[in-house]
């Protein structure tokens, strides 16, 4: 998932709906509890963000975004930055998830 380096984010995942990471990556991967990260996405994007996001994040900005790809809905999820243009990022996953 070269969304990560190329967007220069501590690290970043595609999360299916039942909070499996489909994929994850960055400049930080391995750093974080990308299950963690996976389940405070899923809070997030429902409205409740979870009591423990600051040490699950170590402190960095966090962003989840839900997205609509080959009819199924996914969550976008991202440290350290926003991921630019979101909308060609659930283009391009729906690419891969089709091919």
């Amino acid at each position: 998932f070269a969304l990560g380096e190329r967007e220069g984010l501590e690290a970043v995942a595609l999360v299916d709906e039942k909070g499996g990471i489909l994929f994850g990556g960055g400049t930080a991967h391995g750093v974080y509890d990308m299950d963690e990260i996976a389940r405070a996405a899923l809070l997030t994007v429902r409205g409740t963000e979870p009591d423990t996001l600051d040490s699950i994040t170590q402190g960095n900005d966090f962003y989840a975004c839900r997205i609509e790809a080959g009819g199924k809905s996914y969550v976008v999820t991202s440290l350290g930055k926003r991921v630019r243009r979101v909308t060609d990022a659930a283009k391009a996953i729906e690419r891969i998830l089709v091919a």
